[in-house]
């Protein structure tokens, strides 16, 4: 059974948290949009209701119209929350991928360098076994000539 590397696994989750962090920007970055587009409209909606001539109302229109507008403002304040909660969330979310994304590339880096390292650490044990080798053929023909020599 092969052994798993450690630090591969770690990298694969890295990358996989930090797709989901992205995901998650992408998501926030749809709500702020919307949230936008929800206050742009609830601007125009008001607008488009105090385009009412105010021309001979009674008392009880004016005092409607007039918590109508209030209602109109309440409302546009809470789409201005909305936004600003959206916009708190995609920074949030950017910050977290912004942590994913270092943290991959953490592991990336440590990992190139534990494939280097071994690969350093392969060459040198490649070069010291040649060593040994050339320094057993050179004794086992000084051992062919004193052998030769003897004879």
């Amino acid at each position: 059974m092969a052994r798993r590397d450690p630090l591969r696994t770690v990298l694969r989750l890295r990358r996989i948290r930090e797709q989901q962090a992205e995901a998650d920007v992408a998501e926030h970055r749809q709500k702020v949009e919307e949230a936008r587009a929800n206050l742009a409209e609830r601007r125009a909606r008001i607008e488009a209701e105090r385009s009412v001539e105010l021309v001979a109302m009674a008392a009880a229109r004016m005092r409607a119209l007039q918590l109508s507008g209030l209602r109109s403002v309440e409302l546009v304040e809470q789409a201005r929350d909305e936004v600003r909660r959206a916009v708190d969330e995609l920074d949030a979310s950017t910050r977290r991928w912004s942590e994913a994304s270092a943290g991959r590339k953490t592991a990336e880096r440590l990992s190139e360098r534990r494939r280097t390292d071994a690969a350093a650490v392969a060459m040198r044990a490649s070069h010291k076994s040649l060593d040994e080798l050339v320094s057993l053929l050179r004794a086992h023909r000084q051992r062919a000539e004193q052998d030769e020599d003897v004879e």
